[in-house]
């Protein structure tokens, strides 16, 4: 059997806070790692250390409050006010002798306290190996679950006059999946028990009152339990998403960044919680275009695409205006807008690809043998043959420009780049062509479009004659991007 399977006692559900979200919440169910740990902690003393000071003065007869402040050097209205304070509590009488109360107290307090056993859990991450900042010494909070038609867990609460269901979603570990389980050591655990009472969680939150003072660890036990922690996914009215501490300790952007990694290799978290991430999908709000934008982005090119920095924000912003165009109210000039943004991120992308891979242009001034060797090498790196004239007759000095300044338009990145080919076979346009030998034609064709949007000219008033024409074309440049950006590897 799986370390972690649904069964009768393996969900544990803690008391979340009360928040006001937009949208109905998700519910998860995350691993962890359940260990059982003894740690002594000191019983608690009944007198303060100035209340014992004061104590032991007046049981050797010094009641007057200018008295035990000079012998304790502190001023005289502060002794008198830790005598009325004592005498509040019924541990002096009216002339500031100790009663037997105060004498027992006093004695107990003196005495060496005894530590009490407390006996509590902490958890870890089988997937990072971290310790939750968090010890609960109280009895775990077994949740009530079933099992739908769909085998999903359904979380069951209320009453029986007024319950609840919540379907929730099992985040197990994949076939194979290496897990962490080492016990962790006493010193982690102190730590843990520290963040707990100093923090809510990794964001420093106020103390949390339920932890204990632990200074020791008498036993890890050796063995963990697996259970599922229930955390609550939502979206504010700002229209963030957050994921609930699944302890009850409110917001956890660690947990958060631990569910986005695991988009990548659980693809059905990723759709359960679709909804929460991006927002209503025919929002015209900026915020949740941008965040839709992203989500699309990644679904197309997984989130590894985060790595390749600037060529990511150029590709969100195409995605960004592509939603934006088929918006209802969008106006029909948004999709020029489209098409400049997927040409913006089709000359970072070779622009990657030509820094990293630097070339000198081999280039003449006459031009028929500029095209000559343009198509030649496009022919021996994979790509059909012939390519239009348009990408062909590209002017020397606009390749000159591109390699002098790491910049530069579309159609002379593509010349620089495929001019790096010649004796490499493992560049990345020799792999593209395998893939797509028409890779080169469809980015030409992006390159006019972006021509025709960013100038009036008598081939861009034909194009309007036929606006979904043109819409499809611009599409299909999207497509040629994201096309581009899955075969073009920038190192």
């Amino acid at each position: 059997m799986a370390p972690f399977s649904l069964e009768s006692d393996s969900v544990l559900r803690f008391q979340l806070p009360f928040v006001e979200y937009s949208g109905p919440p998700r519910w998860i169910l995350w691993p962890t790692w359940a260990w059982r740990v003894v740690a002594p902690h000191p019983r608690p003393r009944t007198l303060n250390l100035f209340q014992r000071a004061v104590m032991g003065l007046c049981r050797a007869g010094r009641q007057r409050a200018e008295v035990i402040g000079a012998a304790l050097h502190l001023d005289k209205q502060l002794a008198a006010h830790i005598l009325t304070e004592l005498a509040g509590n019924g541990w002096l009488d009216h002339l500031g002798v100790p009663t037997k109360a105060g004498l027992d107290a006093l004695e107990d307090d003196e005495s060496e306290p005894l530590d009490e056993q407390t006996v509590g859990w902490v958890f870890t991450d089988p997937f990072t190996g971290e310790l939750w900042p968090r010890f609960h010494r109280e009895e775990l909070p077994h949740a009530e679950f079933e099992l739908n038609a769909a085998r999903h867990p359904v979380l069951l609460s209320g009453s029986v006059g007024n319950p609840f269901r919540d379907d929730a979603f099992a985040v197990s570990p994949r076939a194979g999946e290496p897990l962490h389980s080492q016990r962790p050591r006493a010193e982690d655990v102190l730590k843990a028990v520290r963040l707990h009472r100093k923090h809510h969680s990794w964001e420093e939150e106020p103390v949390a009152s339920d932890a204990p003072l632990v200074r020791r660890i008498s036993f890890v036990f050796d063995k963990p339990t697996p259970h599922f922690l229930a955390a609550r996914a939502w979206r504010d009215h700002r229209g963030d998403w957050h994921m609930d501490d699944p302890f009850g300790m409110g917001d956890s952007p660690r947990l958060r960044r631990w569910v986005e990694e695991r988009f990548q290799v659980q693809p059905a978290l990723r759709d359960r919680l679709a909804s929460i991430v991006v927002g209503a999908p025919d929002s015209e709000d900026l915020r949740t275009l941008t965040t839709q934008a992203e989500w699309d982005v990644e679904t197309r090119l997984t989130v590894a695409i985060r790595t390749r920095g600037v060529l990511c924000e150029r590709l969100v912003a195409m995605q960004r205006a592509l939603l934006e165009a088929g918006l209802d109210a969008s106006p029909a000039d948004k999709w020029d807008d489209v098409a400049v943004k997927a040409q913006k991120a089709a000359e970072r992308l070779l622009q990657d690809i030509c820094l990293a891979r630097p070339t000198r242009p081999r280039l003449s001034r006459d031009v028929a043998m500029n095209e000559a060797l343009i198509q030649a090498l496009a022919a021996a790196a994979g790509f059909h043959t012939p390519l239009p004239p348009s990408l062909t007759r590209v002017r020397a000095g606009k390749v000159e420009h591109a390699l002098q300044s790491g910049s530069g338009s579309l159609r002379p990145l593509l010349i620089l780049a495929l001019l790096g080919t010649s004796g490499l076979p493992e560049h990345p346009f020799i792999h593209a062509a395998r893939a797509a030998p028409d890779l080169l034609h469809r980015l030409n064709a992006l390159a006019t479009l972006r021509d025709e949007a960013a100038h009036e000219s008598s081939n861009r008033l034909r194009a309007s004659q036929a606006p979904q024409g043109r819409t499809e074309l611009i599409r299909q440049g999207v497509e040629t991007v994201y096309l581009a950006v899955q075969h073009l590897p920038s190192t």
